[in-house]
C-alpha cells in the first residue's frame, strides 16, 4: 500500500495538497477493491490486481485535469449514505449535512410519531436527492417530496431514491417561475445556487469547471435571487407557523434573515457551520 499512496503523491503533488491526496488514496482504493477503509488500512501487504492497477491509473489521469474524485468514481458519502453523482448535479458538502442534521433533530423533538404521517416536507432545488432521501431514511413516516429544475438532476436524484429504497416524490419545476399549486408544506429547506458570479475566478478548478453552473451560481447584482424567489413561494405554501431552513453563502446569512424578517417570518436563527461561518439560517411563518 505504501508504493500506491506514493505513486498518488507523485503524481498528484503538484496539484493537490498531502491530506487531499490521502483523502483520494483511501476513496479509490474503497471503490476497486470494494473493501471497508478500517480494513484497507490494516492490510498492509494489500496488493492490486494489472485491471486495478490500470484503473488507478486512468484515475490519477483524471485527476491532473481537475476532475473531482467523485465524479470519477461516480458517488459521494452524505450523511452515512452513498449516493450517485456526475456532472449533472452538485456534489453534496458537509455543510448541507450540518442542515439535515438540524431539520432532523427539529422534526424529531416537535413531531410526534403519531403526527409524522401528517407532516409534509419540500426540498427546493434537490440535485442528487441527498437532502430529502437523508430525512426519509431516518423520518419514514414523513412525506417528503423535491424539486429540481434540471430533468437530469432528478433522473440521478430518483436513482439514489430507489437505491436508498425511499419513498420520495420528485418533480420538476421552476422555483423563479413556479407552476400553480395548492400544496400547502409543513417544511421547506433548501440549498438553493448563492455564488455571485464575480466570485467564479475565485472558485477552486474542480468546482468551476465540473459542477452544474446552475446549481452554483447567481447573478453578481442579485444574489439572493433564489432566495426572494423561494420566501415568495414560501408565503403562500407553508403551512401557519411552518419552518423554512437555508443553506447561505456564508457572506448573506445576514442578508437572508433580513429577507425573512421584512417577509412577516418570526423566529429567525441563523446557524454556524463546523468552521465558524454563517452558514444556515432558520425561520417560521407568522400567523
Amino acid at each position: 500500500m505504501r508504493s500506491f499512496y506514493n505513486q498518488l503523491n507523485q503524481s498528484l503533488s503538484d496539484i493537490y495538497s498531502s491530506s487531499e491526496i490521502r483523502i483520494f488514496g483511501n476513496l479509490i482504493l474503497n471503490k476497486i477493491t470494494g473493501l471497508p477503509l478500517v480494513k484497507i488500512l490494516a492490510e498492509r501487504d494489500l496488493t492490486l490486481s494489472p485491471d486495478q492497477i490500470e484503473e488507478v491509473n486512468q484515475i490519477i489521469a483524471r485527476l491532473k485535469k481537475y476532475e473531482p474524485i467523485h465524479y470519477i468514481l461516480g458517488e459521494m458519502e452524505f450523511y452515512g449514505l452513498k449516493f450517485k453523482v456526475n456532472p449533472d448535479v452538485l456534489i453534496p458538502r458537509p455543510e448541507t449535512e450540518e442542515l439535515v442534521e438540524w431539520v432532523s433533530h427539529d422534526l424529531k423533538f416537535t413531531v410526534s410519531d403519531a403526527e409524522a404521517k401528517n407532516v409534509s416536507v419540500l426540498d427546493i432545488g434537490t440535485g442528487c436527492g441527498c437532502i430529502p432521501i437523508a430525512l426519509k431514511k431516518h423520518h419514514p413516516e414523513i412525506f417528503i417530496a423535491a424539486m429540481d429544475i434540471s430533468e437530469e438532476a432528478l433522473a440521478v436524484a430518483k436513482e439514489n431514491g430507489a437505491k436508498h429504497q425511499t419513498e420520495v416524490d420528485f418533480f420538476q419545476d421552476d422555483i423563479l417561475n413556479p407552476k400553480d399549486n395548492n400544496t400547502i408544506w409543513d417544511v421547506i429547506v433548501s440549498n438553493p445556487p448563492y455564488i455571485p458570479l464575480a466570485e467564479k475566478a475565485d472558485i477552486d478548478k474542480q468546482v468551476k469547471d465540473y459542477e452544474p453552473y446552475v446549481a452554483l451560481f447567481t447573478p453578481t447584482e442579485k444574489p439572493l435571487m433564489y432566495y426572494e424567489s423561494i420566501v415568495s413561494y414560501a408565503l403562500s405554501h407553508l403551512m401557519p407557523n411552518g419552518k423554512i431552513y437555508f443553506e447561505t453563502h456564508k457572506s448573506f446569512a445576514r442578508d437572508v434573515a433580513v429577507l425573512l424578517r421584512h417577509k412577516g417570518f418570526k423566529e429567525v436563527i441563523i446557524r454556524t457551520d463546523i468552521s465558524g461561518n454563517e452558514r444556515m439560517v432558520r425561520a417560521v411563518l407568522e400567523c
